[in-house]
């Protein structure tokens, strides 16, 4: 992931998520077979795609909070910490 463009480093940990689905790892070797069920992968790439999604979900509601004034110390804690966790 070295070659990963910085401006899209906050979708790093789904690029990673998704690789990891589709070149899975077995015995040390790239695995080339066919999944029989194919949840197998597709299950956790919609699991990485719905987590990124509730992650931006969650940032632009609270970014929407503190700009229409109703933050309290609680949520403006809670927003550093988020902040904090992405650096």
């Amino acid at each position: 992931m070295a070659e990963f463009p910085p401006k899209f480093d906050d979708l790093k940990g789904l690029a990673e998520e998704l690789c990891r689905a589709l070149f899975t790892i077995r015995d040390e070797l790239f695995f080339t077979g066919i999944y029989r069920d194919p949840d197998k992968l597709y299950k956790p790439m919609i699991d990485a795609f719905e987590r990124t999604i509730a992650k931006y979900r969650w940032r632009a509601r609270i970014r929407k909070s503190i700009l229409k004034g109703r933050h309290s110390l609680l949520v403006l804690y809670i927003h550093t910490l988020l902040m904090l966790a992405m650096c």
